[in-house]
């Protein structure tokens, strides 16, 4: 299985179907640390998710990017300094931002700013 961010052709349905995807395994993931019987008193361990899943704060940009605009991605890239850059190289944004949207000036430009 190639990772979403290998994919070369992202249509806007299949988008909405990932970030939907993506979307219930942000929400219901932390369900797996609950180990205590008392809902309120598992907030500490649901926030330490990250720390036991080190890919989650990637997979949760991934969530952004599926449903963000060109600008919305660049302005989180912040020229390799913001935190789609902290979870993505500059080949795999560039790759997402081709597989998302069409070739035009808009994402020619945006892919410039990607570096």
């Amino acid at each position: 299985a190639l990772p979403i961010s290998a994919l070369e052709d992202i249509s806007a349905e299949d988008g909405n179907k990932l970030y939907t995807l993506c979307n219930i395994i942000i929400e219901e993931g932390p369900q797996v640390f609950t180990p205590l019987p008392e809902e309120n008193q598992n907030k500490k361990y649901q926030e330490e998710v990250p720390v036991f899943v080190p890919k989650w704060m990637k997979f949760k940009e991934l969530l952004i990017v599926l449903q963000a605009s060109l600008q919305e991605i660049v302005d989180r890239w912040t020229d390799g300094h913001g935190p789609l850059a902290v979870e993505f190289s500059t080949v795999e944004v560039k790759s997402l931002i081709r597989a998302l949207f069409q070739n035009t000036g808009r994402r020619a430009a945006a892919l410039a700013k990607i570096r």
